[in-house]
């Protein structure tokens, strides 16, 4: 690679994006390239521990509001975290980013103020949606063995995936793939997207 990549992995609670990353970041790392694995929301700051509150339904806050909650909270994870790695030469792979902002936003917002309210972030160098069955996804919450927060609901969550190809439409570099397939051909089929395009 030429220069430290700033990836994303997207798409609704359950479909794969943690696993990718985490199978990735062991990818570089197994060939002597610096990478750091990271998540949205970071949760920094009194903004971060608000903002998970309300996640976990112990606060309510507005719908534009909690939008603007996850806007911060990026501020915080690119300053603090993304950038100072990339300046390092460490590439930077995050679970959630902008999409998942606009994706799940626009169950309550339109989705032309929260681009408005994204407009400023930097684009990622890749951003792999997973699409993946929402059935699916909500059987890997349910192992989980955790209560489920606020937006794991299946309508909810069928809306989130077709407002995630809506939102993609916006941004460069965006890659929908298929989340049902076996993990190791999903990030075969990562690694042959980014080896092509960063030589």
């Amino acid at each position: 690679m030429k220069k430290p990549l700033f990836i994303v992995f997207e798409g609704v609670d359950g479909c794969g994006k943690s696993l990718q990353a985490k199978m990735l970041n062991a990818y570089f790392k197994k060939r002597g390239l610096k990478s750091l694995e990271t998540a949205e929301p970071a949760f920094l700051g009194k903004n971060g521990a608000k903002l998970r509150r309300v996640l976990q339904k112990k606060e309510k806050v507005s719908s534009l509001t909690f939008q603007k909650m996850f806007v911060q909270d990026r501020k915080l994870h690119l300053s603090k975290t993304v950038n100072p790695s990339l300046k390092k030469d460490v590439s930077v792979i995050s679970s959630r980013y902008v999409l998942s902002t606009i994706a799940y936003g626009a169950i309550s917002e339109k989705i032309e103020t929260l681009l408005s309210l994204n407009q400023n972030f930097p684009y990622p160098d890749f951003t792999f949606i997973l699409k993946t069955p929402i059935e699916t996804c909500l059987k890997r919450i349910m192992k989980r063995g955790k209560e489920t927060e606020f937006f794991e609901k299946i309508k909810i969550l069928k809306q989130v995936s077709r407002n995630y190809k809506l939102a993609a439409k916006n941004y460069p570099n965006v890659y929908i793939l298929n989340g049902d397939k076996n993990p190791e051909k999903i990030h075969k089929d990562i690694l042959k997207i980014i080896n092509h395009e960063s030589v």
